[in-house]
């Protein structure tokens, strides 16, 4: 046996996390102040720690304090006050993350966890969440129901307005409300028509450019454009139902390109058209 004592840290850093990593080298998420690689117990260790020196330097200031004050050291007794506010600040800031909630880091972006505030005047969430019925699905039923979701947000994003707050523009370019899910439908029919029949714009009816689009007519009002896009969403859900993620569109301008990539081109394309939507709906009804 060896007279050499244990390593406590070499003996810390045995133990295995108190559960899976969610994300690979960040065991319970990315590491806040005390980041331990003790996963859950990370926080835990930080407030213990943050607890034990508050008590030590507690006591010592107040040692001081009564030794001072008898000596009637009173610049002294200021410093140990000031000592005292330190430990203090220390203890403030060695246990705040055991208050956070943890933080998972994917890519650049980092998702804090907990529940999600929304205000009241963002877009409606979709009546069927297919996105979340999916999680277990085959990788086409999942870009299929991410895009559905989408497709029903930006839908959505005309609920409870009137025809001017549709049609009210807030920004230089043509973008409105109803323009976003007017040129929603051109989407749908530029990647679901043209990319698959190789037929023109022409022959299908849409405009020639993504600007055009945005156009409103007279006769475009709330009703008839989002029944033309539910319309164009289901005639695109037809139109890709026999084919496969692999097999490869020929008719855009882009020239061949798999339907895979179609998906998420689509899905990219609607993310940030529901985001816009969103924006817009908030100026408008919280000017």
């Amino acid at each position: 046996m060896s007279n050499q004592d244990p390593d406590l840290w070499e003996e810390f850093d045995k133990l295995k996390p108190t559960v899976p990593d969610r994300i690979a080298g960040y065991p319970g998420g990315e590491p806040v102040g005390f980041g331990f690689r003790t996963g859950v117990r990370s926080a835990k260790v930080a407030l213990a720690f943050a607890v034990y020196a508050l008590a030590l330097g507690t006591t010592l200031v107040l040692t001081g304090v009564v030794v001072f004050i008898a000596q009637q050291q009173w610049l002294l007794l200021g410093l140990m006050i000031l000592i005292e506010a330190l430990f203090v600040y220390g203890f403030i800031r060695l246990a705040a993350p055991g208050a956070q909630p943890p933080r998972i880091r994917l890519g650049a972006l980092r998702i804090a966890a907990g529940p999600i505030r929304c205000n009241t005047s963002s877009m409606p969430a979709p009546q069927a969440e297919f996105a979340e019925n999916a999680i277990h699905e085959p990788p086409r039923a999942q870009f299929e129901a991410f895009i559905d979701d989408h497709r029903n947000m930006l839908n959505a994003c005309l609920d409870g307005l009137t025809e001017e707050q549709a049609r009210r523009s807030l920004v230089a370019s043509r973008t409105t409300l109803l323009g976003l899910v007017k040129h929603a439908i051109m989407v749908e029919k530029v990647w679901f028509d043209e990319a698959i029949t190789c037929r023109s714009r022409a022959e299908i009816g849409i405009p020639a450019t993504p600007d055009e689009s945005f156009i409103l007519t007279d006769q475009d009002t709330i009703a008839s454009v989002r029944q033309a896009h539910r319309e164009a969403c289901e005639a695109a859900r037809q139109a890709t139902s026999s084919l496969t993620l692999d097999d490869v569109l020929r008719g855009n301008r882009r020239g061949p390109l798999p339907l895979r990539w179609v998906y998420l081109h689509v899905l990219r394309e609607l993310a940030q058209h529901c985001g816009h939507a969103d924006i817009l709906r908030e100026q408008i009804l919280n000017p």
